[in-house]
């Protein structure tokens, strides 16, 4: 039962944030903000493509943050430092991949198989 609501609440967290991100640049654009690179579609949309998932969203998070504020704009997003983005690929790339390397993600220590949330279906 603890897997189905993860699950759920995973899944619903998710439509939400995608909801608000599409929205929010939608509504950049509306403004007559100029110079973005992401469009509404692909800021959403690079969250669904492989490898590109690992930096892509960060950069149209960052871009929406920066061109939100009225004294910046969308030609300063581009601006900043790559190592910036190091935390993000590294918290991805390790989320994604130190399960499968044998690493548990329930601390218990125990490195010869991997524990993960498994679905019940109460009959």
């Amino acid at each position: 039962m603890v897997g189905v609501v993860w699950l759920v609440s995973w899944l619903v967290a998710g439509i939400v944030w995608l909801t608000w991100q599409h929205r929010a640049h939608r509504q950049l654009r509306q403004l007559g903000t100029q110079g973005l690179q992401f469009t509404p579609g692909w800021g959403v949309g690079w969250w669904f493509v492989p490898v590109a998932n690992l930096w892509k969203p960060y950069q149209a998070i960052k871009e929406l943050w920066v061109a939100s504020d009225p004294e910046k704009g969308a030609s300063d997003s581009r601006g900043g430092r790559a190592w910036t983005v190091l935390p993000w690929v590294v918290g991805r790339v390790a989320d994604l991949r130190l399960p499968r390397l044998g690493f548990p993600r329930d601390g218990s220590g125990d490195r010869r198989r991997v524990h993960l949330p498994r679905l019940r279906v109460d009959r």
